[in-house]
């Protein structure tokens, strides 16, 4: 006879399990795409040269304001390409170029990011896709 209680165990285990692997979620995508967004971002502290041609544009803050995914498919071991919307926005100063040229404001596009699973959770690998 079976065991009730080992069974139920057994199975959940295989439950939890299950969802250890597989493509990265929405939630994942969204926090690797929000730290790699950061750290792009951090250009515009001036200490790279594009930072300083950045900020002497009139580009003042870039924020992040939405990551949505798409859809994802298989691109090796432990790695995905997921196709993903992103919602930001550039704040430049009046009369900037940046200003000038249209720059500024809420920008939406859509975006492929190879994600990679680590020790540590989903990142986005560097590179076009």
């Amino acid at each position: 006879m079976f065991n009730k209680p080992f069974t139920v165990s057994i199975l959940s285990m295989c439950v939890l399990l299950t969802g250890c692997g597989g493509e990265p979620s929405a939630s994942d995508i969204s926090k690797a795409v929000g730290e790699s967004f950061k750290n792009d971002s951090s250009i515009l502290s001036g200490d790279k040269l594009i930072g300083a041609m950045v900020s002497a544009a009139g580009v003042d803050d870039i924020k992040l304001n939405s990551v949505d995914k798409i859809g994802c498919e298989p691109s090796g071991k432990n790695a995905y390409i997921c196709e993903v919307s992103v919602e930001y926005s550039i704040n430049s100063k009046a009369g900037s170029i940046a200003d000038l040229i249209g720059a500024g404001g809420e920008k939406r596009t859509i975006n492929k990011y190879r994600l990679v699973s680590t020790s540590k959770g989903w990142i986005v690998a560097p590179g076009n896709y």
